[in-house]
């Protein structure tokens, strides 16, 4: 191998995101308050979330998201459950990828990390997760660098195969990546909300970040809370609580009627043309599924893809959103 051709060692590192096209998000899974696991949504409980588990499985989406702070820990608890349920074939072609949280009173974020995903792993009944994340910079009082070598710390450890990052904008994103390469580690993924309520990561440039890093995009409420699946409109909002592509619904209905066009044209739902749109950016969406029949409609947006022209037309209705303080990215 001539001396150019030699691979740097911060790509050495696996990227298990590679050859995942969707997963699933769990924040849902054990969240009572805003997703009515076994309280406003008398149908959402453990078995109806079982199904939807291995209904993706089925269908090839093999790549589970979660938190350690997702139901506080009953989503990670839900999943450990699950995944004893599953062939020895199957369990091992899932990937796990959960999440640490760093807040204001974490002074040693290196330390409460690796006790973080002691815990996760313990919750989800597993040696090691697939990807390890932090869940985002906005409330830690330490630096970039310090959140990294936590990660780098956990990967050393054996505790994850790979490293991520989720809420990180364009310049903290190639600060994680520089300091990951000082440890020889590649940074695999950043976890972003976008949606077609959400462009700003592609108008702001991050989407370009990711993609001249190498870093994989994992888009994170791909369907703005349900807004963009066709079940709810003006006369039958969201309910409340669900911030995220929080714009009102007779604001986008335009939006909405060319997306039930383009989904007629395609023989789709409204829902799967939403996810298509996410693929088509090159971004890895996650969205929630609270039964088997959401799996599979999720599951329908893989196997084709939006036209070119499909994609300026929904860009030419989409909306660019917000930042508050969990997300500032873009």
């Amino acid at each position: 191998m001539a001396a150019s051709e030699v691979i740097s060692p911060a790509r050495l590192t696996p990227n298990i995101l590679k050859g995942h096209l969707m997963g699933v998000g769990t924040w849902a899974w054990g969240e009572r308050n805003v997703w009515g696991y076994e309280s406003y949504d008398a149908s959402f409980n453990e078995a109806s979330t079982k199904e939807a588990f291995h209904r993706s499985v089925e269908l090839g989406v093999r790549l589970i998201d979660t938190a350690s702070v997702y139901g506080n820990g009953e989503s990670e608890r839900l999943i450990g459950r699950f995944l004893k349920t599953l062939s020895p074939e199957q369990h091992e072609n899932v990937v796990i990828a959960t999440k640490y949280r760093p807040m204001p009173w974490h002074f040693n974020c290196r330390q409460q990390l690796l006790k973080s995903i002691k815990e996760s792993l313990e919750r989800l009944n597993v040696e090691k997760v697939g990807l390890l994340q932090v869940h985002g910079p906005a409330l830690s009082i330490r630096s970039i660098e310090h959140l990294c070598d936590g990660l780098a710390d956990a990967y050393e450890a054996g505790f994850c195969t790979s490293v991520g990052v989720s809420n990180f904008s364009a310049k903290e994103l190639r600060r994680a990546h520089s300091a990951l390469k000082k440890r020889n580690i590649s940074l695999s993924s950043n976890q972003i909300e976008l949606s077609l309520l959400r462009l700003k990561p592609e108008l702001d440039g991050l989407l370009a970040t990711c993609k001249e890093l190498d870093v994989s995009i994992l888009a994170y409420s791909p369907l703005a809370m349900g807004r963009l699946t066709g079940k709810y409109s003006t006369s039958n909002p969201p309910p409340k609580g669900r911030s995220f592509g929080n714009v009102r619904m007779d604001e986008i209905e335009p939006l909405l009627e060319k997306m039930k066009a383009i989904a007629l044209q395609h023989g789709k739902t409204v829902a799967q043309v939403a996810l298509n749109w996410c693929i088509c950016k090159g971004a890895i969406p996650i969205p929630g599924a609270k039964n088997a029949k959401q799996a599979e409609d999720n599951a329908g947006a893989l196997g084709w893809m939006l036209t070119p022209e499909d994609i300026q037309q929904l860009d030419a209705l989409g909306r660019k959103g917000h930042n508050t303080i969990y997300w500032q990215h873009g």
